[in-house]
């Protein structure tokens, strides 16, 4: 719940404090905090499962970024409107850090593993992404993605951050070049 690590009871400080607070217990170990968060996600995934089975249209949305550390993630999620309340639902299919290169190909084959997965293959009506030619290529193929749409969102946040000249690293490296191209030019 708090994003704690696994092996947190085990820290001196810890045990301290259920010596006093909760004398004779003792927390589980980081193996058992594992091995119960598994069964727990293989339970949670089963019911995801049998709820997209009800669904007879799906969209979905993926999402491919590089973190600050330089690491790739992918996300991918489901839009739905739920048979049973008729309420709008959005739920992540797979949220995965994405070793080397991220290929078209790549990623087109880890979504279609995912859409296997929660059994989706022919109930996708359509597929949003943002503009990068790695995932347009991935989700080229219309039999599988349906239509294709660029995000909004994303696309109004790179206009805003253009307009307002939010990367100065590019506007600096090309203040430089700028410039020494212009004394090439004077000599």
């Amino acid at each position: 719940m708090d994003a704690r690590p696994f092996g947190d009871y085990q820290h001196p400080g810890m045990q301290s404090f259920l010596k006093v607070a909760v004398p004779g217990y003792y927390g589980p170990s980081s193996r058992t905090v594992e091995r119960n968060l598994s069964k727990l996600y293989v339970k949670k995934q089963q019911e995801l499962k049998a709820e997209l089975a009800k669904v007879p249209d799906i969209s979905i949305a993926a999402d491919l970024w590089r973190s600050a550390r330089n690491r790739c993630f992918l996300c991918i999620t489901s839009h739905y409107i739920s048979p049973t309340t008729h309420q709008s639902c959005g739920k992540i299919l797979s949220f995965r850090h994405f070793h080397g290169c991220h290929f078209g190909s790549r990623i087109r084959s880890h979504m279609l593993r995912v859409l296997k997965q929660f059994d989706l293959v022919g109930k996708i009506t359509a597929t949003t992404t943002d503009n990068g030619s790695d995932i347009k290529n991935a989700t080229r193929l219309s039999r599988v993605f349906d239509v294709r749409f660029h995000c909004l969102a994303h696309g109004l946040d790179l206009v805003v951050h253009k307009a307002l000249g939010l990367w100065p690293k590019k506007q600096a490296k090309e203040a430089e070049s700028s410039s020494a191209h212009q004394l090439d030019q004077d000599e």
